[in-house]
């Protein structure tokens, strides 16, 4: 870690640029290959599961809408008026929210009515140097990838050995750093 802090100290202030960052950053990212290399898996592993969930709140709320697309409607109506209720308290200073956004969330997740990959499942304190270790953990497998501009995405290139999957692996990092608070 002690390392880990030199090279923000040569970062810091976060205005000024690199002077060689070719030769810097490569040479940060073997220094903490070790420490990034047991990252890959768990990031991989969150970002097929929040996929798998996204899937099944789409299936859940088409499947809804097909069987029953009043109580549908009526749910979603119901949550559009409760968000309106929370804004205006925010915005006027007046309107007292209710326990009712606690009492329509199990409606919204059984009518397919959520967004896993914006949701927070856990909130964690600040984490020092979090942001320094993910962006070298990124940096360290965004040479893995290579641009397909007829698919128009980030693709695996050919001559790697250890294929990673560029979308399981954005849902998976920007699940984790969205359980932070914005601090870090």
């Amino acid at each position: 870690m002690v390392q880990l802090q030199g090279a923000m100290r040569t970062l810091h202030p976060h205005s000024k640029t690199v002077e060689s960052p070719a030769k810097f950053y490569p040479a940060l990212i073997t220094k903490f290959a070790k420490f990034s290399a047991p990252l890959a898996p768990y990031i991989l592993r969150v970002g097929q599961i929040q996929i798998l969930r996204q899937q099944i709140s789409l299936t859940l709320h088409s499947l809804a809408k097909f069987e029953s697309k009043q109580l549908v409607t009526a749910v979603e109506t119901l949550n559009n008026a409760l968000v309106a209720n929370v804004t205006s308290h925010y915005t006027l200073d007046y309107v007292t929210p209710t326990d009712s956004l606690y009492e329509i969330t199990p409606y919204l997740g059984a009518c397919g009515h959520t967004q896993p990959l914006l949701q927070v499942y856990s909130t964690f304190k600040d984490i020092p140097m979090l942001p320094m270790l993910m962006f070298l953990h990124l940096h360290g497998h965004v040479c893995k990838l290579q641009y397909n501009t007829q698919c128009d995405l980030l693709v695996p290139a050919r001559r790697v050995a250890d294929p990673l999957d560029p979308v399981v692996f954005n849902v998976g990092l920007s699940t984790i750093l969205r359980q932070f608070r914005a601090s870090t």
